[in-house]
């Protein structure tokens, strides 16, 4: 008889072991969330994205959509003659396509100067694989005209075009390198179009 008595004893802590065990971290998990300043990590987006995204495809200038047509694309728009920043912009937006490896083959940089262009001679040389679209020229003017305030002469940083022709996301310039590697990473390797 000591045996069954026993067992009636032990049946309701058992259930109170096993509802802490099931809901105790439930709990923990619902009050560090809502009642501390603890927060799991953030989605680590390091530019800032645009929204809505800019069609700049749309264009009337058919050159203008060949340059972003089909793959990625980093612009940098060049307020004026190309001194420290521009070269800082180019440099960064050429180590990036680099170390993207084998997705980089999906990625085009672009230059579009709004001031006088950079010489032609230190282009070839340190950055042969860059599109330049001169100013003045058709494709130029429609794309200068269909950007946003934030990617006109005032404003810097470095532009993402997707494959279809949206302007998309911007980085500063005195942003981490690494952090534009990261995002790039993430949008080739989710993407499936450019």
């Amino acid at each position: 008889m000591t045996e069954a008595t026993d067992d009636t004893r032990r049946a309701p802590w058992q259930a109170i072991i096993l509802a802490l065990l099931f809901f105790g971290p439930l709990l923990a998990a619902w009050l560090l969330y809502f009642h501390s300043d603890w927060r799991p990590g953030e989605l680590a987006v390091h530019g800032e994205l645009i929204d809505p995204p800019v069609p700049l495809s749309a264009a009337e200038a058919d050159s203008a959509d060949d340059v972003f047509h089909g793959h990625w694309s980093l612009l940098y728009v060049s307020p004026g003659a190309c001194a420290e920043d521009c070269e800082q912009a180019l440099y960064r937006m050429r180590q990036t396509d680099t170390a993207l490896g084998r997705r980089g083959a999906r990625v085009e940089t672009v230059l579009l100067p709004r001031g006088p262009m950079p010489d032609a001679g230190f282009l070839a040389t340190e950055y042969p694989e860059l599109v330049v679209l001169p100013q003045g020229s058709d494709s130029a003017e429609v794309l200068a005209a269909a950007l946003p305030a934030a990617a006109r002469p005032d404003g810097t940083g470095i532009f993402v075009v997707d494959p279809l022709g949206n302007l998309m996301m911007r980085f500063d310039l005195e942003a981490d390198a690494k952090g534009m590697y990261e995002d790039l990473k993430k949008l080739l390797r989710i993407s499936r179009i450019g």
